[in-house]
């Protein structure tokens, strides 16, 4: 697919690494050791076996037009540049290191978060960030040559995923109401991105039905975010005010998506450009299946592992080798 877009296009990146004891204290600090962990403070969305080194090659090689590749991070560093000078030598100069410091001006007393949804709604603040930029997970990886156009198309984003209908709003508030009889607190409350996606499409004049995304790289506009926050400083505000992942917030990637969408300025993608596996879930056969998929289907450009920390060795090896073999230049 050709290129469509006038602008230069972006690829922003948030990481961390949980096991670094500076920011395993920090994270400690701010959780109440007398109570059970809050659903958005499980070690698992801090854990990170390195799968950004395989994701910044994946960029790196599938897509070298991005004209930036910003890395969020909270007094970080992933070890991406030795990798990147040993492979894509001529691409290193476009990694730069955003740290949350920097977004954050202006409401640095809600610092530190350890909130990907907090740090989502500060995109717009990175210095010199493009008006086009895909946002990717450090789990997030391109498996095929990418063109600009899989993203955008002149001004209009293209999305990846499917409309869910009202009967899942109804069914998600009902249980919702049930959580709020029995009292269960926010922060304790399962953090599902249906819900979140959902709330964001509320938002906005998309009507009872919801766009949800896949785990995939997501095109987004800076100004669109940047234009509603403006007018809604007090919205962005309570969304940022969460140190950890919460049910009271709304996704601000997906907020994006809708307003695009009400606009007429975002459509939906081919849908077997995606394929999702789960580390924690199954064996090595799994593990192989999912492999085996984005191998046969030469229309998968997108790629994603969650939660690999959670699989056995013997998963971990079969995904870590074939990604080396996937990302490494020919």
């Amino acid at each position: 697919m050709k290129s469509r877009a006038p602008y230069n296009t972006d690829a922003v990146i948030t990481w961390v690494d949980g096991e670094d004891p500076r920011h395993r204290a920090k994270r400690e600090k701010h959780t109440d050791r007398a109570k059970p962990i809050p659903a958005g403070a499980k070690p698992t969305r801090f854990s990170s076996l390195d799968e950004i080194v395989f994701c910044i090659l994946s960029i790196a090689k599938y897509a070298p037009f991005f004209n930036k590749i910003y890395i969020v991070t909270d007094s970080q560093v992933p070890p991406i540049f030795d990798a990147m000078k040993t492979h894509f030598p001529e691409q290193v100069s476009k990694v730069e290191i955003v740290d949350h410091s920097v977004i954050f001006q202006g409401y640095e007393d809600l610092l530190p978060t350890f909130n990907s949804i907090s740090i989502e709604s500060m995109f717009h603040k990175i210095p010199n960030l493009s008006e086009n930029y895909v946002y990717f997970n450090d789990d997030f990886f391109l498996v095929r040559p990418c063109d600009v156009g899989d993203w955008f198309d002149g001004d209009t984003v293209i999305l990846y995923g499917k409309v869910l209908s009202k009967i899942y709003g109804i069914l998600d508030d009902v249980v919702t109401t049930i959580k709020d009889v029995l009292r269960v607190p926010t922060n304790a409350r399962k953090i599902s991105s249906k819900t979140g996606q959902r709330k964001s499409a509320q938002l906005t004049e998309y009507g009872d039905s919801f766009f949800n995304n896949s785990h995939t790289p997501l095109a987004v506009r800076k100004s669109t975010l940047a234009t509603f926050f403006s007018q809604n400083s007090d919205m962005l505000k309570k969304n940022i005010s969460f140190k950890f992942r919460n049910s009271e917030q709304f996704v601000p990637i997906a907020l994006s998506n809708h307003l695009d969408f009400v606009k007429n300025t975002a459509k939906i993608g081919e849908v077997d450009r995606v394929v999702v596996a789960h580390g924690g879930r199954g064996a090595e056969k799994k593990a192989l299946q999912k492999i085996g998929d984005v191998e046969a289907n030469p229309n998968v450009k997108f790629f994603c592992i969650q939660s690999l920390d959670e699989a056995s060795p013997e998963v971990q090896k079969i995904y870590l080798d074939w990604l080396a073999t996937r990302m490494l230049p020919e």
